[in-house]
């Protein structure tokens, strides 16, 4: 309404600019371009977007505030789109592999976090492969580590201990216990 005050646009530019760019990224609705499948359209829309933002680059438009494992897949998920992607898991598991070891062999801090992000990248694109949000992964596996934690807290405290006088050994008795009630409430 402020903008219609002042003489800027009202709802009909609104509403005709929205129209003119739906026909504008859909050339084979409304247009002559002929499109063989799902994936030529996909394609076609993103090139259409790149150059109507002109945009160097089919990730320019991803935000780099984004969470980092959210950025992490829909960063591949473009690549992924023009071909830049792995064929199947075991590809994708052996690159784990490499970086794995990459991680071991490195001897900064710098060389470390380096090769620790390419692991978290490359098990991004393993979740990508087998549709699985990563976020809501790490979320559940968080929460099962609270409760598993919690668990060694009661134990140690139904024995008058503190976790700090505790045993690693001890708290992963009771680790692998609270693993063992989560499974036999699955079942």
């Amino acid at each position: 309404q402020i903008k219609k005050d002042e003489g800027a646009f009202d709802v009909n530019d609104v509403i005709t600019h929205l129209i003119d760019k739906l026909i504008y990224r859909h050339p084979h609705v409304f247009g002559e371009k002929e499109v063989k499948d799902v994936e030529s359209v996909l394609n076609q829309w993103e090139q259409l977007k790149q150059k109507e933002k002109k945009r160097g680059s089919i990730l320019d438009g991803i935000p780099k505030r984004m969470p980092a494992l959210m950025r992490a897949t829909k960063v591949q998920k473009k690549a992924a789109k023009v071909g830049f992607d792995w064929k199947n898991k075991e590809q994708i598991l052996d690159k784990i592999q490499e970086e794995i070891k990459e991680f071991k062999e490195a001897k900064t801090k710098e060389e470390l976090k380096h090769e620790f992000g390419d692991i978290l990248i490359a098990l991004v694109n393993l979740a990508r492969h087998l549709d699985i949000d990563p976020e809501e992964a790490l979320h559940e596996a968080t929460d099962r580590m609270v409760s598993r934690f919690q668990h060694i807290e009661k134990r140690a405290k139904e024995k008058n201990k503190k976790l700090e006088e505790m045993e690693l050994e001890e708290m992963d008795k009771y680790w692998e216990e609270a693993k063992s009630i989560e499974s036999s409430n699955k079942s």
